[in-house]
């Protein structure tokens, strides 16, 4: 429901302030942001099976994509695009302080492959702890 609303609302709050709404550029960011959600989801997912402690997990996460990705931008404004929050940036049509982002279509399939080999990672280390 909240999926909804939220454009619904920021359609109407837009066109109060007087800011075009919808250009054509618009569906194109919408896609990119659900896509670039879904595979944080499944990064998400990866890394949780990857680390099978979840306080770790999820510090380890928020580690890394509250701090480190600024911290390392911060002295190579150029490596942030190549970074998985630059790359998901990218993906979801957002900008950068201090440097510019991949293509759309790069920094989906960049991320794609840093979630993949979380994934892969993940799967493998988990079959290795199977005891059965």
């Amino acid at each position: 429901m909240s999926a909804l609303v939220t454009p619904a609302a920021g359609l109407v709050m837009l066109g109060l302030a007087g800011h075009p709404a919808w250009t054509p550029r618009v569906p194109v960011v919408l896609l990119g942001s659900v896509l670039s959600v879904v595979l944080y989801g499944l990064l998400g997912v990866g890394l949780g099976a990857l680390l099978r402690n979840q306080v770790a997990a999820v510090a380890v996460a928020l580690a890394w994509f509250m701090y480190a990705d600024y911290l390392l931008t911060m002295p190579l404004p150029g490596l942030g695009r190549w970074l998985p929050t630059g790359a998901a940036r990218a993906l979801g049509g957002m900008n950068m302080r201090g440097g510019e982002l991949l293509p759309a279509w790069g920094g989906g399939l960049l991320f794609a492959g840093y979630v993949v080999v979380i994934v892969l990672a993940a799967r493998a280390l988990t079959l290795r702890r199977d005891i059965t």
